[in-house]
């Protein structure tokens, strides 16, 4: 999906999404972790605070998973900031899509 995330994947440990240049692009830190099921994560900002709480959920049905994304921010965001996320959601969606109908 254009990069990887990197973590001992226990819960408390730090958890960034590397790209292909091998830059750290963000950082968090795992909050919860249940295998197959769901992962949720803080998401730092610029100074180093909780800027967001992303959560990914999973759901298998009759050999069908669904994934669904929530990203909850820390505080109210400003225009920009929005569209910088969604930007960021949408090509996370159009990867993953891509890596799953492969």
């Amino acid at each position: 999906m254009g990069g990887e995330y990197v973590s001992d994947w226990e819960v408390g440990s730090s958890l960034g999404w590397k790209g292909l240049d091998d830059e750290m692009l963000t950082q968090g830190t795992i909050m919860k972790i249940e295998p197959e099921r769901l992962l949720q994560h803080t998401l730092l900002n610029s100074v180093g605070s909780t800027g967001s709480v992303i959560t990914y959920e999973f759901d298998e049905k009759n050999k069908v998973t669904t994934v669904q994304a929530r990203e909850d921010f820390a505080n109210p965001i400003i225009d920009d900031e929005y569209e910088d996320a969604a930007e960021g959601w949408e090509a996370a969606l159009r990867a993953l899509k891509e890596t799953a109908e492969r």
